[in-house]
């Protein structure tokens, strides 16, 4: 059985629902763990029913992890909610058998094929990491946004796989702020030397694990058999960072220019998903409207000029 976790409110509600939707196609028997940071999010989890979804109040683990009080007090919410990624791997981690993957997944992850080939990829390895691969436009990121991308990251319950958690936990605990010129980007910039600081650190070298806008520019697509080739690797999953909603028909990728197989063929497909998450939403909540939001009317007309919104 997969052992996920993830972690939302009710601003990223639908999305992190229409991940829950592709795991069912894509991840074959799973427990979906969600650290809830609403009660909104808690109280929709709850009357969803399913047993694969297993919700947990942020209280709880504030209640776990008593640094974490101490760390709240000094950083933005954001700054806190990336503080809790590594905690909130543990608490999970610490309820599964020995030898057993636990995978932290952002909650605007979507899977387009089989998760297993990841641990398949893997190995004996103790933690799985994947790049952010920057296409040429976009490799200046690197110096702040960092090597390695938290979106998918798993831990192993072995002694290497607690170690590298551990030592991230405590990093993260002491210092999780958004300041580049400081060279802090959260969680995140914290595994660039993971490889070498750590022994049992497998990095994915699947293409179609980690698609994302910073790098769609790097790869030639093709439509096999309805299977998205990205090279020659089958999409396995997309980060869509920065897709706004702001309404139940228009919606788009805020600030990256992507190629028209990826808009055709993963895009409308996400953009149905959130559809379908919404409308089930509505159903145990009609008048929800979370996640919806206008950009400034200077960045939208930007980005509705580059074709970068769609109507659904």
């Amino acid at each position: 059985m997969h052992q996920l976790c993830t972690y939302f409110d009710a601003q990223y509600f639908l999305k992190g629902r229409a991940l829950f939707h592709s795991l069912e196609r894509h991840a074959g028997n799973f427990v979906l763990w969600v650290l809830c940071l609403d009660d909104i999010a808690y109280d929709l989890l709850v009357a969803m029913q399913d047993h694969r979804i297993r919700p947990v109040r942020l209280s709880e683990l504030e209640s776990w992890e008593p640094r974490l009080a101490a760390a709240k007090s000094d950083r933005s919410l954001l700054e806190y909610f990336w503080t809790c990624t590594p905690t909130w791997l543990a608490y999970v981690l610490t309820r599964q058998n020995s030898g057993t993957w636990v995978s932290y997944l952002d909650a605007d992850l979507y899977f387009f094929g089989p998760i297993d080939g990841i641990f398949e990829e893997a190995g004996g390895a103790s933690v799985i990491i994947h790049g952010h691969r920057f296409a040429p436009e976009n490799e200046y990121k690197s110096a702040t946004s960092g090597v390695y991308n938290v979106g998918l990251t798993s831990f192993r319950s072995d002694e290497l796989g607690w170690q590298a958690l551990r030592w991230w936990q405590t990093a993260c605990i002491a210092a999780c702020y958004l300041r580049p010129d400081e060279g802090l980007c959260g969680d995140q910039k914290y595994l660039d030397d993971w490889p070498s600081r750590f022994e049992g650190v497998h990095v994915l070298q699947n293409l179609g694990a980690g698609l994302a806008p910073w790098n769609v520019n790097n790869y030639h697509f093709a439509l096999v058999k309805d299977v998205l080739k990205v090279n020659s690797y089958p999409l396995v999953f997309y980060h869509f960072h920065a897709f706004q909603l702001l309404s139940s028909r228009l919606m788009g990728q805020r600030g990256y220019d992507v190629p028209d197989a990826v808009h055709r063929y993963v895009y409308r497909g996400y953009a149905r998903a959130l559809q379908e998450s919404l409308n089930e939403t509505r159903q145990l909540q009609p008048a929800f409207r979370a996640g919806f939001r206008r950009p400034p009317w200077r960045e939208l007309f930007h980005d509705l000029r580059h074709r970068r919104y769609f109507w659904t």
